[in-house]
């Protein structure tokens, strides 16, 4: 019986140890710099270029800077398409639409919406994170980004990643262009990948009808040892 409780807690504590430990989110803040915007019902998608460090990330919401809390508090004036990419852009890595209004849950100056399925993202490796940005109704004034120098981008980035470089495109596109300013617009939440990986954390019911399995497959093994050994 010793045994088999010593295995059942062995069990416990390895589904108990997949979570990922949740580390923060990849922009901290607007930042000091310029407030900027597409006018003239233009549209384009601006973000900037980042490497991640040591460690591998998972990417569990994406969203976008409302620069409105700070005043009316009416929120996004329009939806807007948050993308992920590798650095070429060959490669979607995932997406989401922020909501208009107010919906959107707000933390630090940022809407965010959660991801259906979370973004594993590599250390060592490149990629880049954009937002789409529009003038719908043809004023300089609808949901603005800021342009931020270097220096001040890599004082509002996460430590976990490093700073590359501003990207952007005119149109719903991938940002190729480089920029000499990044572009605070985009963001994402994150958690540093556990080791060794595990993609999924169990639900407590989960837990404990494993638990409650074990048991059974223990209780029946020592009731067919007794049985085994009466004469």
């Amino acid at each position: 019986m010793r045994q088999f409780w010593l295995i059942a807690c062995v069990v416990t504590t390895a589904l108990l140890g997949t979570t990922q430990a949740q580390a923060g989110f990849l922009v901290s803040g607007a930042g000091s710099g310029n407030n900027s915007g597409f006018q003239s019902n233009q549209t384009g998608t601006v973000g900037f270029e980042f490497t991640v460090g040591s460690q591998d990330l998972v990417v569990t919401s994406l969203g976008v800077l409302d620069l409105d809390f700070i005043a009316a508090g009416n929120g996004l004036a329009y939806a807007h398409k948050v993308s992920l990419w590798d650095a070429t852009g060959t490669t979607l890595l995932g997406s989401a639409t922020v909501p208009a209004g107010t919906t959107a849950p707000l933390v630090n100056g940022f809407r965010f919406v959660e991801l259906a399925t979370s973004i594993k993202i590599l250390a060592g490796q490149s990629y880049v994170l954009g937002a789409y940005y529009e003038d719908p109704q043809g004023v300089f004034a609808n949901d603005l980004f800021r342009s931020n120098n270097a220096g001040q981008m890599q004082a509002i980035i996460s430590a976990d990643v490093t700073y590359v470089q501003g990207r952007f495109a005119f149109g719903n596109v991938f940002p190729g262009s480089p920029a000499s300013t990044g572009y605070v617009g985009p963001n994402f939440e994150y958690g540093v990948f556990s080791d060794p990986p595990v993609t999924a954390t169990p639900e407590p019911a989960s837990l404990v009808s494993g638990l409650i399995g074990l048991a059974t497959l223990g209780g029946l093994r020592l009731r067919r040892k007794a049985s085994a050994t009466i004469v």
